[in-house]
């Protein structure tokens, strides 16, 4: 999602020089959220060294640390609602413009099977229509590669 798409979907093989995080979206909607419980799916990580922050229930958000250093992995839950994956949580609704117009995405882009591409050493899946769902991530730069302040 967000940032670590843009290597794969642009073809580049590996994440963008300034990304020093990743992002995951999941749907929400299904799946592992419906069979766990929160302590069971926060013990997963954390019996691999992970600990795990929930921002679930203002952004639709879980960031996961280890325990050493290393990279922080952002993953956010999108859930179907009319045909756009949408992330839930109270700032949704309080901050309903900012969400709208960039925290959903047209459903038919994350159906499965999803492509994949080449990414380092692995194969991981993105969306469908290559850089379409940037279009509605980043609405009014999406064309843009936008640097960070001092990235050469």
């Amino acid at each position: 999602m967000y940032g670590s798409l843009w290597g794969p979907l642009r073809g580049i093989q590996e994440p963008l020089p300034w990304d020093f995080d990743v992002d995951f979206g999941i749907n929400g909607s299904n799946g592992i959220f419906n069979k766990l419980t929160w302590e069971e799916f926060k013990a997963n990580f954390s019996a691999v060294g992970m600990r795990v922050f929930d921002h679930l229930e203002s952004s639709s958000l879980l960031t996961l640390r280890p325990q050493s250093s290393g990279a922080k992995v952002d993953v956010f839950l999108f859930y179907d609602r009319g045909g756009y994956m949408m992330r839930s949580g109270y700032e949704t609704w309080l901050f309903f413009i900012n969400y709208l117009l960039y925290h959903r995405f047209l459903s038919r882009l994350v159906q499965k099977p999803l492509p994949k591409v080449k990414f380092g050493h692995f194969n991981i899946s993105v969306p469908r229509e290559g850089i379409e769902i940037m279009k509605y991530l980043y609405r009014f730069d999406w064309w843009k590669v936008v640097k960070p302040v001092g990235c050469q």
